[in-house]
């Protein structure tokens, strides 16, 4: 790869980045948009509480058999524009029917709504792991985790913006029009991220490997198994994502704490939402230079320290039965600081470290399997809001740090990433079930 594709790479998968963003996270959250849109169209409590789960269900589980279909592509970006340009347009597509119908049919809207969600991120799950594959063999392990942390620095300066915009058309537009407004802007930015999309250089696998492979099904379950096995460094770190996402299960309930326990007013929610915006943009930063300069193994290990910094200050809050005030508010700003840095732990820390160790031909695989597998640790609010219901707050904190502790010490052990500091895998070679291209 010359230095001008590089830098007309880092163009065009940061144009990508940014415009997909503005869509999943800002026009179409899934976390207040979706969840808030559904509700507003009478859907019972438990289905306003499943929309995040639909999501994640419809995008983690299909990764690991998304993989082994990508894989097997000698190249991947034909893949991914397929993909993208098949689901992509849905948006807009949606965004119609809610100006088409309005009012008339709530239940028809819900239950495109829904329809919309599984094939969406079902079929970006197969874009996500073309996505991936392209990303790894485009940037070497020593840039890559800052271009993916300058990507996502900007993306929550770009979201910060948008954030105003959203306000003024769900309070300006009547109902259901404002959220198809959103839904259509969403559509329109997902769009100009696909047009981005197709100015991606596709880079070869590194001479002397093979760019794709085909694991045949029956041979599939044996092949995981081995590389569970034989590679270390990928059931290791997934081993850790999982513990560390699980350890994130006490996150949604510091909000429901500080405003029903201790009072807070509604108001400091928002202080709560820009720490939380300021901590992801400037651990985005942070944690992408100094994955390039450490290793990815670095970023987890005091991503999870600082997260770790969060648990200990909330269940000291609680322990010490501190009531609202300016020293309390101080300390839940860092830690919503703290959870930001969690989040991007996921992102620079796991998925950057997963890229860094997947054979060039067995990244669909790799980044599949780490992804389904993960998704047992998005269990964690469920898992969280039970321990509340059975116990405490005091309760809930505690199991979430001594969780986190585990994670931490796994982080610790784990090796780098970097494939010039250590042999690789053994996995990195053709299996006899394996034929490669």
């Amino acid at each position: 790869m010359t230095a001008d594709d590089g830098k007309h790479n880092f163009w065009a998968f940061g144009i990508a980045i940014f415009f997909f963003g503005m869509a999943i996270a800002g026009f179409m959250n899934i976390n207040t948009i979706i969840p808030a849109f559904a509700a507003r169209l009478g859907a019972p409590p438990i289905l306003v509480g499943s929309m995040v789960a639909i999501v994640h269900v419809a995008w983690n589980l299909p990764q690991v058999f998304a993989g082994n279909i990508v894989s097997r592509a000698e190249r991947k970006k034909p893949v991914l524009l397929g993909v993208i340009f098949t689901i992509r347009p849905l948006i807009i597509l949606f965004a119609v029917l809610v100006f088409v119908v309005g009012g008339s049919a709530p239940w028809l809207i819900l239950v495109a709504l829904i329809g919309l969600l599984v094939v969406f991120f079902g079929g970006d799950a197969f874009a996500a792991m073309a996505w991936l594959d392209l990303l790894g063999k485009a940037f070497s392990t020593e840039k890559r985790s800052g271009f993916i942390g300058t990507w996502l620095m900007l993306r929550s300066g770009g979201i910060v913006l948008v954030s105003g915009l959203i306000g003024i058309i769900l309070a300006q537009i009547e109902f259901p029009y404002n959220y198809g407004a959103l839904f259509g802007l969403a559509g329109i930015s997902m769009m100009i991220s696909a047009l981005s999309t197709t100015r991606i250089r596709e880079v070869p696998a590194p001479e002397g490997q093979q760019s794709s492979i085909t694991v045949p099904w029956r041979g599939f379950l044996p092949h995981l198994l081995r590389l569970w096995r034989d590679d270390k460094r990928f059931s290791s770190s997934t081993l850790g994502r999982i513990i560390f996402f699980l350890s994130m299960m006490s996150y949604p309930f510091y909000v429901t704490y500080a405003t029903i326990e201790l009072n807070m007013p509604d108001a400091t929610i928002s202080l709560f939402v820009l720490a939380q915006t300021l901590g992801m943009m400037a651990s985005s930063f942070l944690l992408g230079r100094l994955g390039d300069r450490l290793g990815t193994h670095r970023v987890i290990f005091i991503g999870t320290l600082l997260a770790l910094s969060g648990h200990a200050l909330m269940l000291m809050v609680v322990l010490l039965g501190l009531g609202s005030g300016t020293l309390v508010t101080a300390l839940l700003v860092w830690i919503y600081v703290c959870t930001a840095v969690g989040d991007n732990v996921r992102i620079l820390g796991y998925t950057v470290y997963t890229l860094d160790i997947a054979p060039a031909n067995q990244i669909p695989i790799y980044m599949g399997t780490a992804g389904t597998l993960g998704a047992i640790g998005m269990l964690g609010p469920t898992l969280g809001g039970w321990i509340l219901e059975v116990t405490s707050y005091a309760g809930l904190f505690s199991f979430a740090l001594l969780v986190t502790l585990l994670s931490m010490w796994i982080a610790l052990r784990l090796p780098s990433s970097r494939s010039s500091l250590i042999a690789e895998p053994t996995t990195t070679h053709p299996l006899p079930t394996v034929t490669g291209k």
